[in-house]
C-alpha cells in the first residue's frame, strides 16, 4: 500500500531532480504515457518511476487514468502559481538539458511503435 508523504511536495523540488524533469519532459511532448513508455525511453525501471509518479502526483503535477491493467499518466491543468511556474518550464527542457532532448530523440522511434508491443500485459 503506497501512503501518501507526510506533506505535501512542492511542484518546484520536482524540477530539481533529474528522473522527475526527465518524466515531465515526456509527457510535455508525449502527452499521455504510461509506465512502460517512459521505461522504454528513459531506460530506468518500472519501481523507480512509479516512485516518482507518486511525488509528481502528491506535488500536483500529473494526474492518472487507468484503463485495464494499464495506468496512463498525464500533465495535471495547474492550480496555482507555483505549479504553473514549473510547468511554464517544461516545454524548453529539451533545449537546456541533454539527457531530456536524447529522451525526445528516443521517444520519436517508441511512439511508432503499438503499445501492446511497450507494454506487454
Amino acid at each position: 500500500i503506497r501512503r501518501p508523504p507526510r506533506s505535501t511536495p512542492k511542484p518546484s523540488s520536482a524540477a530539481s531532480d533529474v528522473y522527475k524533469r526527465q518524466i515531465l519532459n515526456l509527457l510535455v511532448h508525449g502527452g499521455e504515457l504510461c509506465n512502460c513508455q517512459v521505461e522504454a525511453v528513459t531506460g530506468y525501471r518500472n519501481p523507480k518511476i512509479s516512485r516518482h509518479f507518486q511525488f509528481l502526483k502528491y506535488a500536483g503535477l500529473i494526474q492518472y487514468r487507468r484503463e485495464g491493467t494499464w495506468i496512463f499518466y498525464s500533465l495535471h491543468s495547474p492550480e496555482d502559481d507555483r505549479q504553473r511556474a514549473v510547468q511554464g518550464l517544461l516545454p524548453g527542457l529539451a533545449k537546456w538539458h541533454p539527457i531530456c532532448g536524447e529522451d525526445l530523440e528516443r521517444w520519436r522511434i517508441i511512439a511508432q511503435q503499438p503499445l501492446n508491443e511497450i507494454c506487454p500485459r
